[in-house]
């Protein structure tokens, strides 16, 4: 529940201790808690609001993230190949191009 005063201007002042504040972009999600704090005139329009985030975290949806997982993947096998049937002066700089995606 909100803490609710009026300042010294006689603006009504709502205090939210613990409030959620979600940005949704294209391709990600911010997701934040926090303090929320509005203001409202005599007449109940909004002067202002402030929030202060105590914590956020970054969502990325995950069919995003399985290319890149299954890219690595892939690369690994490959280096993993590379190295258990390679001779043994291959060079350092060899296997790295042979893994090269």
């Amino acid at each position: 529940m909100p803490q609710e005063y009026q300042n010294s201007s006689g603006q009504i002042v709502l205090d939210y201790a613990k409030a959620i504040q979600e940005s949704v972009f294209e391709q990600l999600r911010v997701v934040r808690d926090g303090q929320l704090r509005v203001v409202f005139s005599q007449d109940l329009k909004i002067c202002s609001w402030e929030f202060c985030a105590r914590h956020h975290e970054e969502l990325i949806p995950r069919r995003l993230l399985i290319p890149q997982v299954s890219q690595l993947g892939a690369a690994a096998q490959k280096y993993q190949a590379a190295t258990q049937n390679a001779s043994s002066n291959l060079s350092v700089p060899e296997l790295q191009n042979n893994c090269n995606m």
